[in-house]
């Protein structure tokens, strides 16, 4: 199926063969070259919109990425945290916090969760290496890769930078496909008054305007819609009728 602006587009290249035949011919501030640039911008515009449509795309599917590795870990680091503390490490006090959070409602709750997770880790990291001699700190494994502290810090930053990036890309395609729509309303207006004005200079009959007739697309409106036949209407006992 057509696009609207691939429709409009074939009326500007069919109206530009047409002028051709009398190439002098102008509308008010409309030369012929001015028009034929109306019509060539689309095609460019539109590849533009796909361009931005693509690059949100990607957009979004770094941001999933990100997410989904920050969801995994905020729900694994503290579910280790509560089986490695003692009963009576004060820190259980944030483990607390952390779990009334839910990890995956939201990307907000994501990062509110990590942001209390963040502190714990760093405190659990601490103790371990004061201790003596000093223990090895808390890692974990994702997608077969050591994740620490550090790296999850970063995930964290990195998940909010391309939750910008994303918003970024969502105006580039709103501005985009608004451009995409100004053009294509500007060039469908110069190409009606155009065949309207051309008409009224060539009419039917004569080389110009039949040519215009017949090779020129017009929008043809919402065809009627076919008669429905009935043939039984039958009482029902909720008050309502069956039709066959």
């Amino acid at each position: 199926m057509k696009e609207y602006w691939e429709i409009t587009k074939e009326r500007g290249v069919a109206t530009q063969a047409v002028w051709g035949l009398q190439p002098a011919f102008e509308l008010n501030n409309l030369t012929r070259a001015q028009h034929g640039t109306l019509t060539d911008r689309l095609p460019t515009l539109a590849q533009a919109r796909d361009t931005a449509e693509s690059n949100l795309t990607d957009a979004t599917s770094a941001k999933e990425r990100l997410f989904t590795k920050l969801q995994n870990l905020a729900v694994r680091v503290p579910g280790l945290l509560d089986g490695l503390l003692e009963d009576a490490d004060p820190l259980h006090d944030q483990l607390d916090k952390i779990f009334a959070v839910d990890a995956d409602l939201s990307e907000a709750h994501t990062l509110r969760r990590c942001r209390l997770i963040l502190p714990l880790w760093t405190e659990y990291n601490a103790a371990r290496l004061a201790l003596t001699p000093p223990k090895a700190v808390l890692t974990l494994d994702y997608l077969g890769a050591t994740v620490t502290l550090a790296e999850f810090s970063t995930t964290m930053d990195t998940a909010q930078t391309a939750q910008k990036t994303e918003a970024a890309r969502q105006q580039d395609v709103t501005t985009a496909k608004g451009a995409l729509r100004a053009a294509d309303r500007q060039s469908d207006r110069a190409n009606k008054r155009w065949y309207k004005a051309w008409l009224q200079a060539y009419p039917a009959g004569t080389p110009e305007g039949d040519a215009a007739l017949a090779d020129i697309p017009t929008e043809q409106g919402t065809p009627a819609p076919q008669p429905l036949e009935i043939l039984t209407v039958t009482p029902q006992p909720d008050h309502t009728v069956r039709v066959s």
